[in-house]
């Protein structure tokens, strides 16, 4: 018989996927059609009095409970959450694996038929089976409501029931790894930047961790050791929060990793991976409660240099070599315990190198387009060398690296980031490495670079990074890749602040807007840059008897939707309709 602990689970809430019981029951209806078949399933089933179902409607009930746990408003085909993402090898789920509609209409369906499961159960009918299979739908469909936080708290409840009934003797119902990793992925989801998101949810999702960690030692569920796809869940959710002790956070649990591993716990061994979240975390993190700016940067360089230095400990353990990377004791012990002979797992790949580089460009650090530099470096010579797949630079590091010499004072910054594009071009002409084509945002970073010359820089200075940024721009539209309204605002800003009042400036002024014009890119920052490189009376020539509000709609077309200039506009022209 179902205890009441297991009745009191499932009815909760009600007054208030990757892992499926069945296989998928379907009408062969139209989608509108087919959820109205589904509705009149599911209240058949449970609008029939308890001890009633026949072995057919018990046998329908976990089918029903499983096409609603699959979302049958979505035509999104919805892949296995334990199914590695492609771009950086990682075990966990992105938040577009959610639901986008109607996931708590559909976790409400699944609530309600495994409900009806246990009641017919109590009733004493043998055929209705509710076991741990159906519970893991159930928190599956609530991890992905996109309720975020209310979804990852039912789910937690869920567990925490079916823990509670399994120690009353319920074996059916056992919560396993999969039911707490479901959880774990909720709380990771909720703690998401956005609406819905949940505060204390990488908190929650520790505490989920620790309190598997706590079952499972003391022997109350033997299905439920940790594995490193677990910590990774929680480490993830703590480096996406921003939270200002995510850093710490993440480098204690990896320190909990690989003291359970040293204790026999293979399952749990560090890899690149967990690594990877450290730097993530560390590289979003921000300087909290430091009203100085001199503090602010000074915390943003400690964290680039932080992120370093947990890329040099990778390195170096890959190799099988020793480590200094332990300050305040935290790492006392930890580099002996890794070093083995398998530890090709931890050796960094583009995403590790692409985080640190992140993290200086943030610092904007003198130094810092040296130092993103010389790492970049070391992924180059790792392709050309080694050939290393793992390390096959790509634009996202070229361009951090580009935009991390442009936040320089250096008077050479736009010199040295010009490099970095040449080089760029140059690993795909002459290496074939089609990853690292420069985009848009490769370009406009230089010109960018040019255009911010400190202003007392010479003349001449000048003149020669206006020239860097004309070839750069010309380079751009030969290369096929299209402007958009931040290259031409760019452009016009290097045009007002390098060149001198007199000829060339107005020439150039009206050349790059009227290219703007004709690319549909007039928005606000380029309006904006316009009037600082042209005097009142170009300025009003160059607009043609037009304000900010009236513009002709092909001078705005490519404007995005979030710029101001364009969204008054677009208002205007709705009303005049």
């Amino acid at each position: 018989m179902i205890s009441n602990t297991a009745l009191g689970l499932l009815i909760a809430l009600l007054s208030s996927s990757p892992y499926f019981v069945s296989s998928y029951v379907t009408s062969g209806l139209p989608g509108p059609k087919h959820r109205a078949w589904l509705k009149e399933m599911t209240v058949e089933v449970c609008d029939t009095a308890p001890g009633e179902l026949s072995q057919e409607m018990c046998n329908r009930a976990p089918q029903l409970l499983s096409a609603w746990a699959k979302n049958p408003y979505t035509k999104t085909k919805k892949s296995n959450w334990k199914n590695k993402n492609k771009k950086n090898g990682s075990f966990v789920l992105s938040e577009h694996e959610g639901f986008p509609h109607h996931g708590k209409e559909c976790a409400m369906f699944c609530e309600k038929i495994l409900k009806r499961l246990v009641d017919e159960r109590r009733a004493g009918n043998m055929d209705a089976i509710a076991n741990t299979q159906s519970y893991n739908a159930l928190i599956d469909v609530w991890s992905r409501t996109k309720e975020h936080g209310i979804g990852a708290q039912r789910a937690e409840q869920i567990v925490v029931g079916m823990q509670d009934a399994y120690s009353e003797g319920e074996v059916d119902v056992q919560p396993d790894l999969e039911s707490f990793r479901l959880v774990l992925q909720a709380w990771s989801l909720a703690s998401s930047q956005g609406q819905g998101r949940e505060e204390h949810a990488p908190h929650r999702a520790q505490r989920m961790l620790e309190w598997m960690l706590m079952l499972y030692d003391s022997g109350e569920n033997a299905l439920i050791q940790p594995d490193g796809n677990c910590f990774e869940i929680v480490l993830n959710a703590w480096a996406k929060s921003n939270h200002k002790d995510a850093p710490r956070k993440t480098e204690e649990l990896i320190m909990q990793m690989d003291r359970l591993y040293s204790e026999g716990n293979y399952k749990v061994k560090p890899n690149r991976m967990h690594f990877n979240q450290v730097l993530t975390a560390w590289s979003k993190s921000k300087p909290v409660d430091m009203p100085s700016p001199k503090q602010r940067q000074q915390y943003s360089i400690a964290t680039a240099r932080r992120a370093e230095s947990i890329l040099n400990h990778m390195n170096t353990i890959s190799k099988g070599g020793e480590t200094d990377y332990h300050p305040d004791n935290i790492y006392a012990n930890a580099e002996q315990r890794t070093i083995d002979s398998a530890n090709h797992d931890i050796s960094p790949n583009i995403a590790t190198y692409s985080a640190v580089c992140l993290a200086w460009a943030k610092s904007k650090h003198d130094d810092c387009g040296r130092r993103a530099e010389k790492i970049l470096k070391q992924v180059e010579h790792r392709f050309k060398i080694y050939n290393d797949v793992n390390n096959t630079p790509d634009t996202i590091l070229y361009n951090m690296v580009i935009d991390a010499h442009s936040k320089t004072s250096s008077n050479k910054a736009h010199v040295k980031s010009r490099a970095v594009l040449d080089r760029q071009i140059n690993m795909v002409k002459k290496y074939g490495n089609k990853k690292c084509r420069p985009d848009v945002y490769s370009f406009t970073s230089v010109l960018a670079s040019c255009a911010s010359l400190n202003g007392s820089s010479s003349r001449k200075e000048k003149l020669h990074a206006f020239e860097i940024a004309r070839s750069t721009f010309d380079e751009m539209c030969r290369s096929d890749v299209q402007p958009n309204h931040v290259t031409y605002g760019t452009m016009l800003k290097a045009c007002g602040r390098l060149l001198p009042l007199g000829k060339e400036r107005r020439k150039f002024t009206r050349e790059y807007f009227r290219k703007a014009c004709d690319a549909g890119c007039v928005g606000d920052m380029v309006l904006d840059r316009l009037k600082d490189a042209a005097s009142p009376i170009q300025y009003n020539g160059l607009l043609n008897g037009h304000t900010r509000n009236t513009l002709p709609a092909e001078w705005t077309s490519q404007v995005p939707k979030n710029d101001n200039r364009r969204n008054t506009q677009m208002r205007s022209f709705k009303s005049n309709k």
